[in-house]
């Protein structure tokens, strides 16, 4: 996909009351495939939402992806229901970082 956009959407956390209102922004593919991403998975809460939100619209998740696990249940959490879910950066015990092969 080198030099062509990517379309995305973004799920708030709540509705806006001003602009389009809508809790989903931006192009979502109604019953397409679509990746969910966060910046760090802790709980798995708001990529949870997310989810929710986008399969309510009738897409399928097809993969799940976080910048940061934390190891505190989300990830095991989406695993258990069945996300594709994959980590860039893992979080150890004492708070190091190190990089997910």
């Amino acid at each position: 996909m080198e030099g062509k956009p990517i379309p995305g959407f973004i799920v708030r956390a709540e509705t806006k009351e001003h602009g389009t209102q809508g809790r989903i922004e931006g192009y979502l593919p109604k019953g397409g495939k679509v990746a969910i991403t966060d910046d760090v998975v802790t709980t798995g809460g708001s990529l949870l939402k997310a989810i929710e939100a986008a399969e309510a619209e009738g897409c399928q998740v097809v993969k799940v992806v976080a910048l940061l696990d934390r190891h505190q249940g989300g990830s095991d959490e989406l695993k258990l229901r069945g996300y594709d879910f994959t980590a860039i950066l893992s979080a150890g015990p004492s708070g190091e970082i190190y990089i997910n092969e």
